[in-house]
């Protein structure tokens, strides 16, 4: 996923390959990559698009929390972030993330895991107080509330997300051609089949 402006590198983050690695939960091989940028992340949503996301920042040297609701939807166990909840930690390609509580958070930097919080989200966010904050809670009907401002650089994944309005940015999850493009002004068509007409910028990674 590129970042834009904001402080953040633009275009696709590199992934470390300076890591050390470890026997971790049930003998599963896991990592711990160097900080090559300690700007706090916060994501919204354990499942599997936000479980991708914090994954790839995590793997990209960025310190990430993942947010979710005390009972998450849990379709696809084994496959996302949101088994810590349930189960305290998960592992997802050799990156550990760890259930924790909202006075562990402030000024604690752990390279180790990501950390996952169940927290009221306002306790949360006042805690991160996250340079980035990345709403990928998929919620296909539900009407976003606003971001803007809850951070310096706040990006909406999935449907009837507003750039400029709900969130700074806004990212196309459907399959097809546009998977992935930014768009900057306007609206994510939804998933009910409606055709808008939002403004794109082609800086999508494929």
């Amino acid at each position: 996923m590129a970042m834009a402006s904001q402080g953040m590198r633009t275009g696709p983050p590199p992934v470390r390959e300076d890591c050390t690695t470890a026997k971790g939960i049930g003998g599963v091989k896991t990592y711990t990559f160097a900080a090559v940028n300690p700007t706090p992340v916060l994501v919204r949503g354990s499942g599997d698009i936000g479980s991708a996301v914090a994954h790839r920042l995590y793997r990209a040297g960025y310190r990430v929390v993942l947010h979710d609701v005390a009972s998450p939807a849990a379709p696809r166990r084994g496959m996302a972030f949101t088994d810590a909840i349930f189960d305290g930690s998960a592992v997802l390609d050799g990156v550990v993330g760890r259930r924790v509580g909202v006075d562990e958070l402030p000024g604690r930097v752990d390279l180790a895991t990501i950390q996952v919080v169940i927290a009221g989200f306002e306790d949360v966010l006042a805690a991160v107080a996250p340079a980035v904050l990345v709403d990928a809670r998929m919620r296909k009907r539900a009407i976003p509330e606003p971001q803007r401002g809850l951070a310096p650089l706040t990006i909406g994944l999935g449907p009837n997300f507003v750039a400029g309005e709900t969130t700074d940015l806004v990212v196309e999850t459907r399959w097809g051609e546009r998977l992935g493009t930014i768009i900057t002004d306007g609206w994510w068509p939804p998933s009910t089949g409606r055709t808008l007409s939002p403004r794109w910028t082609e800086s999508s990674e494929g």
